[in-house]
């Protein structure tokens, strides 16, 4: 009888075991973010700055969200407007001050979203230092950081999402920003036509990873996304920049008219540098160890620099930044080490009932 019970004992203590030497090897991985800095949009007319161009108002929003092995965490957004101009030529706006951010000196940040797990990010950390590491949580973060309408900056942001299981089955999470600013071109000069300037520096971030012995079958995915959007407001006809790193293709639009005359279809545009493509995903499946990274790791800014290649006619335009990192993992458990840890509960039925 002692003999079978120890058997049972060690039987479960193996499973035990078992489980302890998977959390060394455990990890599903995916993260991605962008980070934008000194972004400037100049309307050239006639050959000179801005004077074309008066702005008419801007909403700014972010969007963050979390969700580990189905607990959906916080969701942290916002939005903040503007119309007008103040005395010192930035826009009078409900951005920024006491209620309106989390990380004082934001133009919009309402802080992280985390869904739990054995880590936390803070609502001032937009680093991917997270992982892969050995713990199991979702998160995300979004801010808008500066803003040239509403500070006279040079404007700036931040998104990251980042996600990684030890043990679970499932997590995802995912950042944006949006932001919409109003342009009223009110042309004074013959020509009647203007040029739209967009430069701005950008790093990206994007990895997948798996390493994980013990799943059947595993999946860790990154993506990220951004455009430009310079739309007519009065036509719909629009004009869209999504920068994807060859310096030659990512524009579009429909409809504009340029230099007095409807166009149809697509649109070519001048650009002088686009690093990365910013509309990515990195993605792997399998086991046991399988890593995946995007054009770019983590670190320093690269330069994307675009004009319009067209004059645009008179009228009001909308111009809107769209940016948006988000990942998921997921595994399913090695059918041999369920049966193993059902044994193992067996067990522990057996030599509870042999010891009545």
């Amino acid at each position: 009888m002692k003999l079978k019970k120890n058997t049972a004992l060690a039987l479960c203590s193996g499973v035990v075991a078992l489980g302890v030497a998977g959390q060394v090897s455990a990890s599903i991985y995916a993260g991605s973010a962008t980070e934008i800095a000194n972004m400037q949009i100049i309307i050239h007319n006639a050959g000179v700055d801005n004077p074309a161009a008066a702005v008419g108002g801007h909403t700014f929003t972010t969007n963050s969200n979390s969700n580990l092995n189905g607990v959906v965490g916080t969701t942290t957004s916002g939005a903040c407007s503007g119309t007008g101009t103040s005395g010192g030529g930035n826009l009078i706006t409900t951005c920024g001050g006491a209620g309106n951010t989390i990380e004082a000196g934001d133009v919009l940040s309402f802080g992280a979203s985390n869904a739990g797990g054995t880590a936390t990010r803070a609502d001032t950390d937009y680093t991917t230092q997270f992982g892969p590491s050995g713990d199991e949580y979702s998160n995300s973060n979004a801010r808008i950081k500066d803003s040239e309408l509403t500070e006279g900056l040079p404007s700036a942001t931040n998104t990251i999402a980042e996600s990684e299981l030890q043990f679970g089955e499932s997590a995802l999470s995912s950042a944006e920003i949006n932001s919409n600013t109003g342009l009223s071109f009110n042309f004074n000069v013959a020509t009647n036509y203007a040029l739209m300037d967009l430069s701005f520096d950008a790093s990206k971030f994007l990895l997948a990873e798996i390493n994980d012995t013990n799943a059947v079958s595993a999946s860790a995915s990154s993506s990220m996304e951004m455009r430009f959007t310079l739309q007519n407001n009065t036509t719909g006809s629009f004009w869209q920049w999504q920068p994807d790193g060859t310096g030659s293709t990512g524009c579009f639009g429909y409809n504009l008219s340029i230099d007095g005359t409807v166009q149809g279809g697509s649109y070519s545009c001048d650009i002088t540098a686009d690093a990365y493509d910013m509309n990515d995903s990195a993605q792997v499946n399998g086991r046991p160890t399988s890593t995946s990274s995007g054009n770019g790791a983590q670190g320093g800014l690269a330069n994307f620099h675009v004009n319009t290649g067209f004059n645009l006619d008179a009228g009001n335009y909308s111009l809107t930044l769209y940016v948006k990192n988000s990942n998921n993992v997921a595994r399913v458990p090695e059918p041999g080490s369920l049966l193993l840890l059902g044994a193992g509960i067996a067990g522990i039925g057996f030599v509870r009932r042999k010891r009545k």
